[in-house]
């Protein structure tokens, strides 16, 4: 049995079993507030981004301005540990006007690393 993560202070990679694919598009992620379906993941790189450079993940999230706590692992050529970052913000994509802003439905978001 080989500990599945890098090492005590990384976190847990997950076994190929316990992923969950939605389709070939969306992966599932399960938290204590809220269930993520997670498109992709796009590099941000412009000048006048406040944030500066930045990965954003496109995604949905059955919950209303989500309080879980989320980071990223990136793992990066030539390096042999990975970097762990905690998510900056949760930026809400859709306008309350349009409807089905409640709990429980899939809300989209880009979170941002």
């Amino acid at each position: 049995n080989t500990p599945m993560r890098f090492n005590s202070t990384c976190a847990r990679f997950p076994s190929i079993f316990d992923l969950e694919f939605n389709n070939i598009y969306w992966q599932t992620l399960r938290t204590t507030n809220g269930t993520f379906q997670l498109l992709g993941a796009y590099l941000d790189t412009r000048p006048n981004n406040r944030l500066g450079p930045t990965v954003r993940i496109l995604g949905m999230l059955d919950r209303i301005e989500p309080t879980v706590l989320t980071y990223c692992q990136f793992w990066f050529d030539g390096k042999k540990e990975p970097v762990i970052v905690k998510s900056l913000e949760y930026k809400y994509i859709w306008y309350k006007s349009w409807g089905n802003y409640q709990q429980g439905i899939y809300q989209p978001y880009l979170i941002s690393c």
